[in-house]
């Protein structure tokens, strides 16, 4: 399964829009920043709540909660104070490897089998981020996954950048 995770730069946007390869939109990402966390929604394409993204730390050294049909499916942990691994997922068996920096990376399970590739590309609509997931039933919770890292390679935590 491709998608396209597309950062929104409009006035009162979300935070990203996400296509598939025909250009149709297929969910939407929102968020709202507080002092020391936020929270991002993830809603498809009929304005049904997908997952919800938890966010609770400061910038740089936080944990994002991905929620998924009312039951927590995953944790990221980031610590940009490590070069090394910046980011971990926790509650799942899945691991990041490759460059989260250049936003040229890979989730992958436990046995090394490739989750999602990520990285960067150039669409009619611009610059935006390929996603792509070897099984569509693990689709949220990877647009979850980049969409947590990409707003956080942008910003240090996940709020929309004015462009």
């Amino acid at each position: 399964m491709n998608l396209y995770l597309k950062q929104d730069t409009e006035a009162n946007a979300g935070l990203f829009t996400v296509y598939d390869t025909c250009g149709r939109v297929c969910y939407r990402l929102s968020g709202d920043a507080q002092t020391l966390g936020g929270k991002m929604y993830l809603y498809d394409s009929n304005g049904v709540e997908a997952a919800r993204v938890t966010h609770m730390g400061l910038a740089g050294i936080s944990r994002y909660t991905i929620v998924v049909a009312e039951k927590e499916r995953a944790r990221i942990l980031q610590n940009l104070a490590s070069l090394k691994t910046p980011f971990r997922i926790r509650g799942i068996s899945w691991r990041l490897r490759g460059d989260m920096a250049l936003r040229s990376f890979d989730v992958v399970d436990a046995e090394g089998r490739v989750v999602m590739s990520h990285g960067r590309c150039w669409e009619s609509s611009g610059e935006c981020f390929a996603l792509e997931i070897a099984e569509a039933e693990n689709a949220v919770l990877c647009i979850c996954i980049a969409a947590v890292i990409d707003s956080s390679a942008q910003a240090g935590s996940a709020v929309a950048l004015p462009v």
